[in-house]
């Protein structure tokens, strides 16, 4: 064999190298064991240093043992890797997002159903509901006079303000899909049902799509977190990519092809903007290419009354109160008589209060779980007493008491404190009506849920940690120049100036942000001149909103698929673009070296960048920081190989020496600075961090998911996969309330 068959098999192998490191990520495909992934990225790292020995040897090939050796494994591994990743390709084609989409929902919905538990049997607008005979119905529904006047029975219907016929039988879905419209406004009082009667037609429309390709999805959305004068189809986006990863364009291609049913929950939630909501929902649905969206919006009756602006939506579909006969019924089936029988009566012996109570679905529920002696606690009622009032009284005395009877009835406390548990959950309720959503996920909390002193201290600590991980990067990379210990010494020493003074600094900025804010509110209500007043306005201004865009938020860094068939080829053609623009540049300024540097970084960028925006649905508490943490250690194994190709490939094409160990041990360091300050750590870090001072400051405990968890069992908490809430929106407020 000469010289030349040599030389040319080494540069055929280098082909193979590269292209075995290119299709690893290939073998996390949709099914494939953690076995199978864990060997993709061994063949993967294995393939880097391989070509980097075998570059070395391309430089100055000779005709020895050494070289066959190095020919024969290298192409054995190559044709071995090949093979297996070959075997564990996805052969068959994944799921479109269609289905993905619409499985996330159906396990949405079931989840939040199941939570409810067995009292949605006896929920208004249930799957099956009951149409009273004149005999039954002994009660008036009390809604005020216009639209609603005149309901009696407990399910009523109103098309275009006339009161239509329920038939026995007929659940919500045959209600909703009544007329081609698709239209339906779900009303009620607080507790009475509406968003188990919105979740059980979500149930229904979830089967219906699942069996005809053509149905559209139902999508279920708070619009308690909608704020003005935010357009619905950008906010709608924004919600869906916040819920499960889908991205804006697939988002308004769905709306604008009718393939979403939209079941807008909490417009009651809204307060002082319901109305603007609700002048854009209206607006939405008359745009262009939405004119057929289909929609379903849930409030509190009384609430939308009040709104001076109304839904373009002629279908209404009212849940009315219990009767006497019904209350009695539930209180009697699922106890004996003996025990209930007192309660009954003392409920009938305040019709004004508890009574009044009791004819909604959840605050009956919560009345049998709350007082098991039968005994009722009576505020006093004076007779210049307001009825509203009082009613509101005696709803605010219910919850207080459900949930003292929760945390003190005999069970297994777990060391939870009844008085520190009622101050978690009355601080995290309180966050929840200031963030004006019904939602919680771990993953969500942000420093400026700190009061000042707490938040300071938590971005120095943040800034040190972060500074010292970086100078421990810089110091692995300069110990091959300066010696290992003197190396990761001056590194550290850097990285701990460095993070003192962003830490610092941070601090610093916000303190002074906020004192020539104060001065300047102070100031202008002794200023006289015009101009003088609306320039320092504007400095005030500008202030506010910098100050604002400092609070820079926790965003981890979650969605990492590596399965070649579904990565974001668009974001990686406009890195690569991007890529070659910074590489022609680099290559100006650094010459060949900074012409390769560019291209391969802009490549490791153009992975990640593609390797995003995948559907997915958080199935497990703190899912997402823990995914961030977890995409760190794949994205610094990942790049690994091509930061080895950055450090070799310029000396390989000036036909230079290779440092072979500077080469390796320099790419380690490069490769954590790309895992960690792109693919999550920096996330990873402030969560923990913020966690720490939340525990100091005394607002939540050590061990947090298990907290939410105890507040599930006792009836507190709601858990739907990796998100909570609070056992209905009349909890959260009165514990809010109470803060």
């Amino acid at each position: 064999m000469t010289l030349e068959i040599i030389k040319n098999c080494l540069y055929v192998l280098n082909a193979l190298l590269v292209v075995v490191i290119a299709i690893a990520p290939a073998a996390f495909c949709r099914n494939a064991p953690r076995r199978d992934k864990v060997l993709a990225l061994c063949i993967g790292l294995f393939a880097g240093l391989l070509f980097t020995l075998v570059t070395e040897a391309a430089q100055n090939p000779q005709i020895n043992l050494k070289t066959y050796i190095i020919l024969g494994v290298g192409f054995c591994f190559c044709l071995g890797s090949i093979a297996f990743f070959w075997k564990a390709w996805d052969t068959e084609s994944p799921p479109d997002d269609r289905t993905i989409l619409l499985g996330f929902v159906r396990r949405e919905v079931s989840n939040r159903l199941q939570a409810m538990g067995v009292l949605s049997k006896y929920i208004p607008g249930r799957v099956n509901p009951k149409v009273e005979s004149q005999d039954d119905r002994n009660s008036s529904s009390g809604l005020s006079s216009g639209l609603f006047k005149g309901i009696v029975s407990k399910v009523k219907v109103f098309f275009g303000g006339q009161e239509q016929d329920v038939l026995p039988g007929m659940a919500i879905a045959d209600i909703f899909n009544q007329d081609t419209a698709k239209e339906l406004l779900i009303l009620g009082a607080p507790g009475g049902g509406k968003t188990t009667a919105l979740l059980t037609l979500a149930m229904q429309l979830c089967e219906e799509a699942e069996q005809n390709i053509g149905k559209p999805i139902p999508i279920v959305l708070e619009l308690s977190s909608w704020q003005p004068p935010e357009e619905i189809p950008h906010w709608i986006a924004l919600q869906l990519k916040a819920k499960y990863q889908l991205s804006e364009a697939t988002c308004q291609e769905y709306l604008k092809g009718g393939r979403f049913v939209l079941l807008l929950d909490g417009l009651d939630e809204l307060k002082n903007d319901k109305d603007a909501c609700i002048e854009a929902i209206n607006q939405f649905r008359t745009k262009r290419g939405h004119e057929f969206q289909q929609v379903v919006v849930c409030s509190r009756l009384i609430d939308y009354e009040e709104a001076t602006k109304k839904l373009q939506i002629a279908r209404a579909y009212c849940l009315l109160e219990l009767n006497d006969a019904e209350i009695k019924t539930y209180l009697t089936d699922p106890n004996p008589p003996a025990l209930v029988s007192p309660l009954w009566a003392k409920l009938k012996a305040d019709p004004n209060g508890f009574l009044q109570l009791a004819r909604q679905p959840l605050l009956l529920d919560l009345i049998r779980k709350t007082y098991t002696d039968g005994l009722l606690p009576f505020p006093v009622i004076t007779p210049n007493s307001d009825p509203e009032q009082y009613q509101k009284d005696c709803q605010e005395r219910l919850l207080a008491d459900y949930v003292e009877h929760q945390l003190k009835e005999n069970h297994d406390s777990r060391g939870y404190d009844p008085r520190k548990t009622k101050h978690y959950l009355e601080w995290l309720a309180q966050r929840l009506m200031l963030k004006n959503t019904t939602e919680f996920l771990l993953e969500n909390m942000q420093p400026h849920w700190l009061e000042s002193k707490w938040e300071i201290w938590y971005h120095i600590v943040t800034g040190l940690i972060l500074g010292l991980i970086l100078g421990m990067i810089m110091g692995i990379i300069l110990g091959m120049l300066l010696g290992m210990m003197v190396g990761l010494i001056v590194g550290l020493i850097v990285g701990l100036i460095l993070g003192s003074i962003v830490g610092l600094g941070y601090s610093l900025m916000i303190e002074m942000a906020i004192h020539l804010i104060l001065w300047l509110t102070f100031q202008l209500s002794k200023i006289k001149s015009e101009n003088t007043r609306k320039f320092l306005e504007w400095l005030r201004v500008n202030l506010m909103v910098g100050l604002i865009i400092m609070q820079g938020d926790i965003e981890p860094y979650e969605v990492l698929n590596l399965n070649v068939s579904v990565i974001n080829t668009k974001k990686f053609r406009q890195q690569l673009i991007i890529s070659l623009i910074v590489g022609i540049m680099g290559g100006l300024i650094g010459g060949l070296r900074g012409l390769i540097g560019g291209l391969i970084g802009g490549l490791i960028g153009g992975l990640f960048g593609g390797l995003q925006g995948s559907l997915r649905l958080r199935e497990n508490p703190n899912e997402g920081i823990w995914k961030s943490g977890q995409n760190v250690l794949i994205l610094t194994v990942l790049s690994y190989p091509l930061v080895i190709a950055l450090f070799t490939l310029p000396d390989l094409a000036a036909n230079r020496p290779i440092n072979l160990p500077f080469a390796l041990l320099s790419s380690v360091g490069m490769s954590l600075f790309f895992g960690i300050y792109l693919g999550g750590g920096v996330a990873f870090i402030q969560h923990f961090v913020l966690r720490y001072f939340l525990i100091r400051a005394g607002h939540i405990p050590r061990d947090y998911v298990g907290f939410l968890k105890y507040a599930e069992e006792r009836g507190l908490i709601l858990q739907n996969g990796g998100s909570f809430r609070f056992y209905h929106d009349l909890l959260r407020e009165h514990l809010a309330g109470n803060t």
